[in-house]
C-alpha cells in the first residue's frame, strides 16, 4: 500500500521567502530559491547548507548512545568550504521555539550533522523541542536571516523524509522521498527501501 505524503522544502536567502506571487509570508512553501545579493565563495557555501533529512517519529530506527530513540534531523554542507554556524539557529515554526547552533562550531566541507529533537535542554546537538509526527515546519536560519525550510506532512514511525540527492534543488520534483530507517550522518545518494 502506498501512502501519499506532502513535503515542501525551500532554500531561502536574506531577501525573504517567496511563496506565491505577491506573498512574502512563511505560511506556504513554493520550493523556490530566492535570489540573493552578489555573493562571495563563503556566502555560496553558507547558502548551500540544507536540512537534508528528518525523522519525526523514531521508535527503533536510530538509537543515541544512552539507548534513547529521539526524533532527529540532519544538516549537510555540500560545499568545499567550512561554514561557521555562529549566529545560526533552528526554528520550530509550529511552536516558535528557537535552538541556537553557535556552540556547534563549523560544518566542515561535505559534512553531515545530526541534531536530536529530543525536547531536552542538554544543548549542543540536542534541540529543546521534538518534531511533531503529524507534520510541521522547521527553518534553518543563517546569520543573515535566510536559510532552508522544510514543511512536512505526517510521517510513518521510523520513516524519514529525505533529499534523494544530498541538498538537491527543492524545485526539482524528484528531489524528495520518504524511506524506512533513514541515513543519519551519511549521504542519501543511494536509495534505501522501506
Amino acid at each position: 500500500m502506498q501512502r501519499a505524503l506532502w513535503i515542501g522544502w525551500s532554500m531561502l536567502t536574506a531577501c525573504g521567502v517567496a511563496s506565491e506571487p505577491g506573498d512574502n509570508t512563511k505560511d506556504s512553501d513554493s520550493g523556490t530559491v530566492v535570489a540573493g545579493p552578489a555573493s562571495t565563495p563563503s556566502d555560496d557555501a553558507a547558502w548551500s547548507v540544507c536540512i537534508n533529512e528528518l525523522m519525526a517519529s523514531n521508535d527503533v530506527a536510530v538509537a543515541v548512545g544512552d539507548g534513547e530513540y529521539p526524533d532527529w534531523l540532519e544538516l549537510h554542507n555540500p560545499s568545499d568550504l567550512s561554514v561557521s554556524l555562529a549566529g545560526w539557529s533552528l526554528v520550530d515554526e509550529t511552536t516558535g521555539q528557537v535552538a541556537p547552533l553557535d556552540t556547534l562550531g563549523e560544518l566542515e566541507p561535505g559534512a553531515f550533522l545530526v541534531l536530536y529533537a529530543d525536547g531536552t535542554s542538554r544543548g549542543g546537538a540536542h534541540l529543546p523541542w521534538t518534531l511533531p509526527r503529524e507534520g510541521g515546519a522547521v527553518f534553518l536560519q543563517r546569520d543573515d536571516g535566510g536559510g532552508d525550510r522544510i514543511v512536512y506532512g505526517e510521517l510513518p514511525t521510523d520513516w524519514s523524509a529525505f533529499r534523494q540527492s544530498d541538498c538537491c534543488a527543492s524545485a526539482d520534483p524528484d528531489c524528495f522521498a520518504v524511506g524506512f530507517g533513514g541515513t543519519p550522518g551519511a549521504s542519501n545518494a543511494e536509495p534505501y527501501g522501506g
